[in-house]
């Protein structure tokens, strides 16, 4: 299975661009333009990856601001479930200083890829992004499932340490 990626620009230009990019990787993806059509997509927890170009809109043909961006990504990164998904950031603003990159790397985007694309860059950030990560089925974001707790009750408490377990009243 190809690994899917969550792409979300209001640039179509753009739009197209990385998709011809990923389909040169023999990656899928789904494009969006805006923060509410990307949060929906991602209630379904199908990406290995997302690309986020910080200058979106919340809503289409509403205000594109980078902040938009930044609390979308913040926003991913509280999610549980899906703290470790990769995130690269892509933007054309912000090339004037490193101080955009840090904050960004600093809430969590895994790279910080400057538009227009230059040569291969977004390549290797998507290659290295996905390599760095824990293997999971492919094209299917990583989820440790918690479980939920369940009380003793009358169950007999117990605690077994073996070499490269442990069990705790019947749980591994």
């Amino acid at each position: 299975m190809k690994p899917r990626a969550l792409v979300i620009d209001d640039d179509a230009a753009i739009l197209r661009e990385v998709e011809d990019i990923l389909d040169s990787l023999n990656h899928a993806c789904d494009c969006v333009g805006d923060q509410d059509a990307a949060r929906k997509l991602l209630a379904a927890d199908k990406y290995a990856y997302v690309l986020l170009d910080l200058e979106i809109p919340v809503k289409p043909g509403k205000l594109c601001r980078i902040q938009n961006g930044i609390n979308l990504l913040n926003q991913i990164r509280e999610t549980p479930g899906m703290e470790s998904i990769p995130i690269i950031v892509m933007t054309g603003r912000g090339n004037d200083s490193p101080d955009l990159a840090v904050a960004v790397m600093k809430k969590g985007a895994v790279d910080y890829v400057k538009k227009p694309f230059s040569k291969d860059k977004l390549d290797r950030a998507i290659q290295e992004a996905l390599a760095k990560r824990a293997p999971a089925s492919p094209g299917v974001a990583a989820k440790a499932k918690p479980q939920k707790p369940t009380p003793f009750k009358d169950a007999k408490r117990e605690m077994v340490i073996g070499e490269d377990s442990v069990t705790i009243c019947g749980i591994e």
